[in-house]
């Protein structure tokens, strides 16, 4: 918990203290006990640490970390009832937070004091002004989201920090929150689990009468009403409340989250690759989106609202399958241009195109028999699945490689 890693963290200063007479770790110190108090809900206690912190970053110049001693300072004036103290300290921040130079971290530790900011919101003499930051808060929250899911999906050689939220569909449905994976038993039911990846899937946010129509066809109008009220509360409780929007009667999967998303990062992949006039970024990018797949779209999930889009994503994925190989042949690399083939055939035993890449691979490797084998084995497949004969195409592309 939070409280837990800041206590971690309090414990680690207190043993540095003991070897320093710094006023920067004495601020650090008495900032981090602050916090702690606070997030305790031990008003006097915050005052006491935080109006220390400031005392130290002073003396010490420190404007960043004294600017953080009074935004955390502010809530806990406001808390104890001291409304003139509140508004002094955060009118102090809110002027120094119009620095470009350093509104990022002053915004990082909004972020942070913002649920016990909230009353503050309302009061008539600072109210407008610390809503307006506050707003601008969250916009670059959500914008700074989006750029690290953006990043996550296309740099490899830089690390990334962890998203909070990771969700993987293609395959058997998982999600996990910091690492940690989120099992059945804090989804409650799958129902719970299955109404959020619709919600991911869906385009457009749905009412609760077309969610109730997809989900419990013949449920009472009274029954859904609570159906979908405790399924709802279940999910918020296990991915946090800001996971699904509600506005204008309509709930949808909230886009600004910290999360990354396997169907997205395939699709991004997909785009690169296609864009991409380089044959070894083709291949990089196609790779990687091929590289997520661990299986077909929500393979546990038996609903209809699930089969359009596992249909979509495995035409895609098996298109980027033959455009690799392709590449693969291309580029002088037979053994990886055979293994992905291969893979097109275990999806689809019928599809004569991987059938033929994979005879002109075995011709490019030089292995004859093997080009009769897969002939034959192509001709078999399409006899029992379809009862059809091969193309002309696959009969001439043979015809020419034994000759």
């Amino acid at each position: 918990s939070v409280v837990y890693h800041r206590f971690r963290h309090l414990c680690l200063l207190s043993d540095r203290l003991l070897e320093s007479d710094s006023s920067y770790e004495q601020g650090l110190f008495h900032l981090e006990r602050g916090r702690l108090a606070v997030t305790e809900k031990d008003i006097p206690q915050a005052l006491k640490n935080l109006q220390a912190a400031k005392r130290h970053f002073k003396q010490d110049g420190r404007t960043l970390e004294y600017s953080w001693s009074q935004l955390w300072l502010s809530s806990a004036a406001y808390q104890s009832g001291d409304i003139n103290e509140a508004r002094s300290e955060l009118d102090e921040v809110l002027t120094l937070s119009k620095e470009k130079s350093i509104v990022h971290t002053i915004e990082s530790q909004a972020r942070q004091v913002r649920p016990w900011l909230v009353g503050m919101q309302k009061d008539p003499i600072i109210g407008k002004i610390l809503s307006a930051f506050m707003d601008e808060v969250a916009v670059n929250e959500a914008q700074l989201a989006t750029t690290r899911r953006n990043l996550r999906r296309i740099v490899s050689a830089v690390p990334m920090a962890t998203p909070r939220l990771t969700i993987q569909a293609l395959g058997r449905g998982q999600v996990k929150i910091n690492g940690k994976t989120i099992t059945p038993s804090d989804w409650k039911t799958q129902a719970v689990r299955d109404l959020f990846f619709y919600f991911l899937t869906t385009s457009q946010a749905k009412t609760k009468e077309q969610i109730g129509l997809v989900f419990w066809p013949d449920i009472e109008p009274a029954k859904l009403k609570m159906r979908f009220k405790n399924d709802l509360y279940r999910l918020r409780r296990a991915l946090g409340p800001e996971a699904i929007l509600f506005e204008n009667d309509r709930y949808s999967f909230n886009p600004a989250l910290d999360y990354d998303y396997d169907v997205e990062t395939f699709l991004t992949h997909l785009a690169l690759a296609t864009h991409s006039s380089n044959i070894q970024e083709q291949i990089k990018h196609y790779q990687a989106a091929v590289d997520l797949v661990r299986g077909s779209y929500l393979s546990d999930i038996h609903m209809d609202w699930v089969w359009s889009e596992r249909e979509h994503l495995s035409q895609l994925h098996i298109s980027a399958l033959l455009k690799l190989a392709k590449l693969y042949l291309e580029n002088k690399a037979p053994d990886m241009a055979k293994t992905t083939c291969q893979k097109v055939l275990k999806q689809d035993t019928c599809h004569e195109e991987a059938h033929r890449l994979l005879m002109k691979t075995f011709s490019i490797l030089g292995d004859r028999s093997a080009i009769a084998r897969q002939y034959q084995v192509c001709k078999q497949a399409l006899k029992e699945g379809l009862d059809i004969p091969p193309a002309e195409e696959t009969e001439d592309l043979y015809l020419q490689l034994i000759a």
